[in-house]
């Protein structure tokens, strides 16, 4: 389905004083580099103008605008420490910026006036899901960054003719560090969980896993031979022993020789025929896996970086042609010597 967009009008505030607003959700401060957004009694969004702008579309960490109409910000008061944009609810006082290219530095307050978060004060990494437990602190603060936009199709290969082709689709061009939305925590536990409520309408929700993966799950460092590996299943079973996967660790594929680099050099000295091991584990009712090494394509000269066109095609290649041959799932192990960095890293 489409995604809703969360509209709201903007307003120039250049003159020192005070002034009333429209019952405006938006407003723009700092000679127009930040936008301020009131989104609801307990979360408001503070955002530095990007490269092409501000941003309303969905991005990699917020997945979703929410729908409402937003919250009235009263009034706006400038002067030479900053502006002060003021709801029913709370108030959000935005410091000059350095520069156009700085980071916001802003402090929210209750309406009362008592101080909820200053980001200068801040100490965490904005960009980690560290949520404090019930009624530890007065708000939590998630900063988008880095910054993009997700393609509809993914981390699959992009159409012919896709925008952004040069990163499979997905748009760095409006990156910027310092879009912050602060959740206003609350002073009780069904506010604190409300909140949480809140972060979950607008990050996405955790996709459920299967049934399956909640049993007993199997693998060990070991060069299983498939004999070896089939007659220890069979000693699970005779024991009436609950194991709902069976998996090999990284001794699927040949290691020699910088073979672990690609997915097309699997170890037939131990298992001659994998399809014939797969159908073997699906008639005992066992899922199963592979632990997966991600060995970059630019690391080897063989392409760009994370989200290159030779990235997304090698990996979707190798990924996906082993499950196609009877593999349920991967293991993506990132303690390793080499790994896959995310994005501007």
């Amino acid at each position: 389905g489409g995604m809703v967009f969360f509209l709201a009008v903007t307003l120039w505030l250049l003159l020192p004083g005070v002034a009333k607003l429209q019952s405006s959700s938006t407003a723009l401060v700092a000679d127009g580099n930040v936008r301020v957004t009131a989104i609801s009694p307990t979360l408001v969004r503070v955002e530095p103008k990007g490269p092409k702008g501000f941003e309303d579309r969905p991005t990699f960490t917020i997945s979703s605008r929410l729908s409402s109409g937003g919250l009235p910000i009263t009034t706006t008061e400038s002067a030479i420490e900053g502006t002060r944009l003021s709801t029913d609810y709370y108030s959000v006082f935005v410091r000059p910026m350095s520069s156009a290219a700085s980071k916001p530095s802003f402090m929210v307050s209750s309406a009362a006036g008592t101080l909820l978060y200053d980001s200068a004060a801040s100490t965490s990494a904005g960009n980690l899901l560290n949520w404090p437990s019930p009624l530890a602190a007065n708000a939590y603060a998630l900063v988008d960054y880095p910054r993009f936009f997700t393609p509809e199709w993914g981390v699959a290969p992009a159409p012919a003719g896709s925008a952004h082709a040069e990163t499979n689709g997905y748009d760095f061009d409006n990156n910027v560090d310092g879009d912050t939305y602060v959740f206003l925590l609350g002073e009780t536990n069904d506010e604190w969980k409300a909140s949480r409520k809140e972060f979950i309408s607008i990050v996405g929700p955790c996709p459920l896993l299967p049934d399956f993966a909640y049993g007993t799950w199997f693998t060990w460092w070991h060069s299983y031979t498939e004999t070896e590996a089939k007659d220890d299943i069979s000693k699970w079973q005779s024991g009436q022993l609950p194991i709902d996967v069976w998996a090999l660790d990284m001794n699927w594929r040949n290691t020699s020789n910088n073979q672990d680099h690609f997915y097309n050099h699997p170890n037939t000295n131990l298992f001659p025929d994998f399809e014939e091991w797969f159908r073997f584990l699906k008639a005992q009712k066992l899922r199963t896996y592979f632990n997966d090494h991600p060995f970059p394509v630019a690391s080897r000269g063989a392409g760009g970086l994370q989200t290159s066109a030779e990235e997304i095609a090698f990996r979707w290649q190798g990924l996906s042609e082993w499950m196609e041959r009877g593999l349920t799932y991967w293991w993506f192990d990132h303690n390793w010597g080499f790994s896959i960095p995310p994005p501007f890293v």
